[in-house]
């Protein structure tokens, strides 16, 4: 008889843990890792010889299921034990981790546990609030944040081989114990490029490529602590954070559905018992179920808030009662004005909720083929009904207001080079959508146009997106995202009359978009209509002050007046939002050193070389402050690399610095 009440917790305990011997914690998490592309989960067309092995010294579980197919709210669920319709966090784009949600890094602080994160790419970058409880957050990323100019990928991701010698820095100056290290590796992320010698290896296939260039990096990180002899003394805790599709159900990626190959991840968990090594589970758990297990086998305090179940009692081959349902959802649909999608998987059937909801039967459909839901009405109900219940158990009505987050343009432009797609205020999560919202996959057709369009606007081909974008607004013209990759791409493309247009279209459907009034007045300023310029930007920073693009056009606007001052008042409000802004930087140095501050002036043209060594007018810029400084040879280096990037600067010894960018 099933149990009425599935997601009731159940507690196991470990023998005693004296607080001095502590075991330590790694979690290595792995963006967008199928388990059915791992050695270990039978996949003979790959070498994963440490993840192999790891599986080998530990548990491995058969099957797992993601909360989320997304980056950031599914490390959110990892992280906090939670549910996203408790922590809050229900897409990659619009949120942040709220303060008052409890995490495992606070949990492990408090205990003396020294913690230390290093991820792999910016959509987990500390604005968005997993830094809670780290004492080192590494997430630093090298490249400018210069306003209007293309994102490359180096700029918003870094390769497995970077984090991992990161952590092992921070391990050798750090490892006496206890310790909690986070180490999250994105490489299996789209696009597939593994570097040389698996691009060659894995040429067909270079999706495996990464996976298995992501596990040798890994290697040098486990085989540190077995030099350091804190291997064993260590759990071991792997797992994907989401699956991803190759064209399964017609979706490629990942976000958009929530059918298995994007929802199934792998779990590895290596504890300090030699019993568990080599154990599989075949019961269905959790990502939500990864914290309160690491508590268990650290033997410390379960906070009441952690909504998963610790797993120790499966583990230990102790609980034979397990009858694990797993929730399931994706909000991203709603970022186009689509229905969210929510589902509930046992281990014979799946119930996916939406305007035209799915029912499968597993065992005999693994593949999610055939809908049964006609067949199976009495099911579904009973599946919905489930799902219910987990909705109304596991949420925090006041979630959806703690965890929004406004971003802005180069932040949207960081995540949309990441391939994920988003308006700069999302719409809140309890907030419900017009009636009659239309089913995801009604509109696959558009969210693939729309994707492709974001994809070309990403890589910086803004003329190849127009025919897509223009063509998504015919067919949903009330898509205001849309209408604003459009007016990006007019603006990109110097074409301000036609940028302003779309923007202005997206404020007639939501008056107060702060973007939307941002580029108006942008594109105002372009025009040299520098009245309506100067009241749009002060409008946009009215509704917010934080909003640094608009603090940026101001001392633009100030600068091309005449008025040296309000202007860098403006730039060096920037830094202060923004201390990686490239033009804030060039600005700043450019207005210091006009009003003779050139001692002051030099380290902002230190920094716009660092963000951007390609920029020959910073070198030139940095040469001519030596000169006035006396610093005879510095200022010849800067010269001879600013004549090397642009020939118009050799020979040239000017003493008075060229006008600013």
């Amino acid at each position: 008889m099933r149990p009425k009440y599935p997601f009731l917790i159940v507690a196991f305990s470990l023998l005693p843990i004296e607080a001095a011997s502590r075991p330590n914690l790694l979690l290595v998490t792995i963006d967008t890792l199928r388990p059915d592309h791992l050695g270990c989960y039978g996949y003979k067309q790959i070498r994963t010889p440490n993840i192999d092995q790891l599986a080998e010294d530990g548990v491995r579980f058969r099957t797992v299921v993601s909360q989320v197919p997304l980056t950031l709210p599914s490390h959110c669920t990892i992280l906090t034990g939670t549910y996203p319709a408790y922590h809050g966090v229900r897409d990659n784009v619009g949120y942040k981790l709220s303060e008052s949600k409890t995490t495992l890094a606070k949990i492990l602080r408090n205990q003396h546990y020294q913690t230390a994160a290093f991820v792999g790419a910016y959509v987990l970058n500390s604005k968005f609030g997993l830094n809670q409880g780290f004492d080192d957050y590494d997430d630093k990323i090298e490249g400018s944040s210069n306003f209007g100019s293309v994102v490359n990928l180096n700029q918003v991701e870094r390769r497995a081989g970077e984090v991992v010698s990161r952590a092992m820095g921070w391990l050798k100056a750090h490892s006496q114990s206890p310790f909690f290290v986070w180490i999250h590796l994105y490489d299996p992320h789209d696009p597939y490029e593994p570097p040389s010698p698996f691009k060659e290896q894995y040429k067909a296939n270079p999706y495996d490529g990464e996976i298995a260039y992501t596990d040798r990096e890994l290697g040098r990180f486990l085989e540190l602590l077995k030099q350091k002899r804190l291997y064993e003394n260590t759990v071991v805790v792997l797992a994907g954070d989401h699956g991803e599709s190759f064209g399964e159900h017609k979706e490629w990626t990942h976000g958009y559905f929530i059918y298995d190959p994007t929802i199934l991840v792998p779990l590895i968990i290596k504890t300090i018992q030699k019993e568990t090594a080599g154990k599989v589970v075949i019961e269905q758990v959790s990502l939500v179920d990864v914290a309160p297990t690491i508590l268990q086998l650290l033997d410390l305090p379960r906070p009441t808030e952690l909504q998963g179940l610790g797993m120790l009692g499966l583990m230990l081959g102790k609980q034979r009662d397990w009858q694990r349902q797993a929730y399931s959802e994706t909000f991203y649909p709603a970022q186009f004005g689509w229905s969210p999608l929510m589902a509930v998987r046992r281990a014979d059937a799946k119930f996916i909720k939406a305007p035209k909801s799915e029912l499968y039967e597993l065992r005999g459909d693994p593949g999610e083929h055939v809908n049964r839901i006609l067949q199976r009405n009495a099911l579904a109900h009973e599946l919905n009904a489930n799902l219910t219940q987990i909705e109304s158990t596991y949420s925090d009505p006041n979630a959806s207001q703690t965890a929004s987050l406004s971003l802005s343009p180069q932040e949207l432009e960081k995540l949309g080079a990441l391939g994920y797609v988003g308006m700069s205020s999302h719409r809140n999560a309890g907030e419900s959508l017009p009636s009659g919202a239309a089913d995801p996959k009604d509109k696959l057709e558009v969210y693939q146009m729309i994707s492709e369009g974001s994809r070309e606007v990403a890589a910086g081909r803004y003329l190849q997106a127009l025919p897509m974008l223009k063509r998504t607004i015919q067919i949903e013209p009330g898509m205001r995202m849309a209408r604003s990759m459009l007016g990006h791409c007019y603006f990109a493309l110097n074409q301000y009359e036609q940028a302003k247009d779309s923007f202005k279209e997206i404020l007639k459907m939501q008056p107060k978009n702060s973007d939307a009034q941002f580029y108006v007045a942008a594109c105002d300023y372009r025009l040299k209509d520098w009245t309506a310029a100067e009241t749009g930007l002060n409008r946009v920073l009215m509704q917010d002050r934080n909003f640094a693009p608009a603090h940026l056009y101001l001392g633009f606007l100030y600068q091309a007046k005449g008025y040296p001052n309000p202007a860098l008042a403006e730039f060096q409000r920037v830094l202060e939002l923004d201390p990686e802004n490239e033009d804030a930087h060039a600005k700043t140095g450019f207005l210091l050193a006009s009003s003779g501050k050139v001692k002051e002036a030099v380290p902002h043209f230190q920094k716009v070389i660092q963000l951007n060594p390609q920029d020959g007018e910073a070198h030139f810029n940095l040469s001519v402050a030596y000169q006035k400084l006396n610093r005879e040879e510095l200022a010849h280096q800067e010269l001879a690399a600013a004549c090397k990037l642009d020939r118009k600067y050799c020979g040239r010894e000017e003493k008075k610095v060229p006008s600013g960018k």
